[in-house]
This record gives C-alpha cells, structure tokens and sequence, in this order.
C-alpha cells in the first residue's frame, strides 16, 4: 500500500509572525541576562535610595525602619526593571510588526508544505522551495505553532488554528522522522 502524502495547507498571518518573534525572544539568551542584570541593578538602585531617603530622614539607624526600607526598595527595583522589560518588549514587537508591514505590506500569505524523500516542498505565491533534510536544524512545537528551524533565527512557522490535529500530529511525526535520519539536529522533540 502506497503512503500518503501529508500537506498542510495554511495562512501565514501577522500575528503568526509575531508569535514567532515573541518566542525567539523568550528564549535568548543575551535578552535574557540583560533582564536579569537590569533587575539586579534596578533593585539595588532603589534599596541604596530607600536606605539613605530613611537615614537622611530619621538622622539615625534604625533597625525597623531600615528593613523596611530594604524590602519596599526591593519591591519598587523590581517593580520598575519589570515596567522598563514590558517597554522593551513592546518597542520591539512594534518594530518588528513594522518591519513585517514592508517587507509584505500587512497581507497574510497561503503557504503549502509538503515532506518528500529528498526535503520539504514550500510552495508560496512567491515561488515553490525545496528546503533538504539536511537543512533543518530543529523542531520546536510550541502551545501555539510548529517551527522548523533551517538556521538560529529562520524557520517555517506553521500555525496549530484552523489546522486538522491529526494532519499536524501526522506532518510532525514525518517531518522528525525524516530528521532524525541527520545527526546535526540541536532538538527534536521540545
């Protein structure tokens, strides 16, 4: 008995996009210690400003108000290091969102993918693509999308809305299949 050919048949939308921005965010590394650093920087601004705001008021070392001050410095440093990432975040996905608009003038894009024995066929209005086995680097399945990853930051995004579950659980044990034959894969199963 002949297999089946497994297509998946999608739109590719803005947010889609967007999604997939917001998690390489989430997962890198430099953002990351950055967020963390700022933290610790802001958080230690503002108990040396509590601290010496309650010494300069009391003209005195008191043991209560001092803890107190310590712990409201701490609040108020993480408050504003979380207030200053949210900013950040969203001067980002602005500018990403941006990007997106000009490079396809905030249109959706229909996409079709197929796993063949030598790659994934990608036909978009754009012109058909076959991406090797041996360019896909990772398969990241998140709450949201599947992404297969052909390099640290470029990947097909395939959105789970609107798709048949059992066609995408199908897709995604062939397409690991398929890489699993390849030693240079980072993750297959995250």
């Amino acid at each position: 008995m002949a297999k089946e050919i497994i297509t998946l048949q999608y739109i590719l939308t803005v947010e889609d996009q967007l999604t997939y921005h917001k998690y390489l965010m989430s997962k890198d590394e430099v953002i990351a210690k950055t967020v963390k650093k700022n933290r610790m920087i802001f958080t230690i601004i503002c108990i040396v400003f509590a601290v010496v705001g309650t010494y300069w008021e009391a003209k005195s070392v008191e043991f209560t108000p001092m803890i107190i001050a310590i712990i409201v410095g701490a609040i108020l440093g993480y408050a504003v290091s979380s207030l200053l990432k949210s900013i950040i975040e969203k001067s980002y996905m602005k500018l990403v969102r941006k990007k997106i608009d000009e490079s396809r003038g905030n249109r959706d894009i229909a996409l079709e993918i197929t796993p063949l024995k030598k790659g994934l066929q990608v036909v978009s209005p754009d012109k058909p693509l076959l991406v090797s086995w041996e360019s896909i680097v990772d398969v990241v399945e998140t709450p949201a999308q599947i992404l297969l990853f052909f390099g640290p930051v470029n990947a097909f995004i395939i959105p789970k809305k609107g798709l048949d579950i059992k066609g995408l659980s199908d897709f995604k044990v062939e397409v690991e299949k398929q890489c699993e034959k390849f030693k240079n894969r980072k993750n297959l199963n995250k």
